[in-house]
């Protein structure tokens, strides 16, 4: 542990992106974003920038456990997406 720590998030082109996904399926240009924060010197990297899916619409949660950040999300994510760290 370094301390940073992991902000999860979401984003979309239009204000009602994410309502639309959320709803109607309709995901077109929404993605799951992970940025890594340094609290001292208050920097800020995106690590991660996944497209939503079928499989994983919405990353609320990000965690590193050994070389991959793990991340779960909402909407019926009954799973957990595993990326290598960068």
């Amino acid at each position: 542990p370094d301390g940073t720590l992991f902000a999860a998030g979401h984003v979309g082109p239009t204000p009602n992106s994410i309502f639309n996904c959320l709803g109607q399926g309709q995901c077109e240009g929404v993605s799951t974003r992970v940025t890594k924060v340094n609290p001292e010197s208050m920097s800020a990297d995106e690590i991660l920038n996944y497209p939503s899916s079928e499989l994983f619409l919405l990353g609320t949660v990000a965690i590193q456990v050994g070389e991959e950040i793990w991340v779960g999300g909402i909407a019926g994510a009954d799973r957990i997406a595993r990326f290598t760290v960068p």
